[in-house]
């Protein structure tokens, strides 16, 4: 690994920083240890052909405290946007984030589903890097993306 993370604590504090997430947040060293669980994922699974290390582990060790959040959001039912505070521009499909019932229609779907479109529309993660945190093809993002917005707008409209 020519390219590498100096320090995975501190790479952890600036990527939970940049998700909003405030340092007095009750759970920031578990999130903090999620993001070394991220970071010991990218090692094992680095491929030096596909991009520089950092970026790599930027994506494994976001997408671990992200799912890290969303599980304890589906927990403790709180609102989302109370834990993660990311501002993003509205489209079409985006607005169905905004709705009341939100929750109620999220937990129709897998938590895995759940995290793939919190990782496309609030991270603006696109299907191929979603594919990489989930070890998984652009065309099976894009097919669980496809029928989580089925579910959602049969549980919506």
């Amino acid at each position: 690994m020519t390219d590498s993370v100096r320090s995975p604590r501190a790479f952890a504090i600036t990527i939970i920083k940049r998700m909003g997430v405030s340092p007095w947040h009750m759970d920031f060293d578990d999130l903090i240890s999620e993001g070394y669980l991220g970071y010991m994922a990218a090692q094992r699974s680095y491929d030096p052909g596909r991009c520089s290390f950092s970026h790599w582990a930027y994506i494994k060790m976001h997408g671990y405290i992200l799912s890290y959040l969303i599980r304890k959001s589906s927990k403790d039912h709180p609102n989302f946007d109370d834990l993660i505070r990311k501002p993003y521009t509205p489209n079409p499909e985006s607005l169905i984030l905004d709705s009341i019932d939100l929750q109620r229609a999220m937990s129709k779907l897998t938590p895995r589903t759940r995290e793939i479109l919190w990782l496309q529309y609030r991270d603006g993660l696109n299907h191929r890097e979603i594919g990489r945190v989930y070890e998984l093809a652009k065309s099976s993002i894009s097919s669980i993306h496809v029928k989580a917005l089925r579910v959602l707008r049969r549980e919506l409209l």
